[in-house]
């Protein structure tokens, strides 16, 4: 996830699932190889905000995590018609329906 607020944010809502977060410092940095090897391999669902680079950072996200077989799901944003991250999204409108709007994306739906 963009953000290490956001990624805080988001794990203190699907923790009790069992799902971890990794948050990315910015869309320049991604997951280090080293740390996406020790990972269980399960479903990976990646998120980066609204912005003009968004599919190319979520695909150079993605590259380590499909090349140790992980099945990755590339998540639409939470508000399309504007540039809000979790943050924002759970200011306006609530954690709970943060956490509502991550299901309907898909995570944890595996």
């Amino acid at each position: 996830m963009e953000g290490a607020t956001n990624a805080l944010l988001v794990w203190s809502l699907v923790r009790q699932e069992g799902l971890g977060v990794i948050g990315v410092p910015g869309v320049e940095n991604g997951p280090a190889k080293e740390l996406v090897a020790r990972l269980p391999l399960q479903p990976v669902y990646l998120y980066a905000d609204p912005h003009d680079r968004r599919a190319q950072v979520l695909e150079r996200w993605a590259a380590p995590f499909r090349e140790q077989g992980f099945p990755v799901r590339l998540l639409e944003p939470l508000d399309p018609a504007g540039r809000t991250d979790a943050n924002e999204y759970a200011h306006r409108y609530g954690g709970q329906a943060l956490l509502e709007r991550l299901v309907e994306l898909g995570v944890g739906g595996d």
